[in-house]
């Protein structure tokens, strides 16, 4: 069974690195690692007020709420577009991206 974490405020292959080191330590076994979300591979549960703690030590936030795993989504989205320099429209991006048509504000 697989598990996916959304975690706030990773922005970098350090903050992953700091995030893969944790999970480790705490025996959780990790399919896959990106900025914002990570995947278990186990069958035990998540600890997740033991997670939330020391994510929050790191300066991290265990995401749970629909709404803030979106946010969290867009932002990490966002932040690979500026890093791979891509200069295409950031609302066609962001449709492509999710799959999804949002409505074009006019006056």
């Amino acid at each position: 069974m697989k598990t996916t974490l959304y975690i706030k405020n990773m922005v970098c292959d350090r903050c992953k690195t700091a995030v893969m080191r944790e999970l480790n330590a705490l025996g959780y076994h990790i399919d896959s690692l990106e900025l914002g979300q990570v995947v278990l591979d186990q069958d035990a549960p998540v600890e997740i007020s033991k997670l939330e703690k020391i994510l929050q030590e790191l300066g991290f936030e265990l995401l749970i709420d629909e709404t803030d795993v979106l946010v969290e989504k867009i932002k990490t989205a966002i932040i690979n577009k500026v890093e791979n320099q891509d200069h295409s429209n950031l609302s066609t991006f962001l449709s492509s991206t999710f799959n999804k048509s949002y409505p074009i504000l006019s006056k």
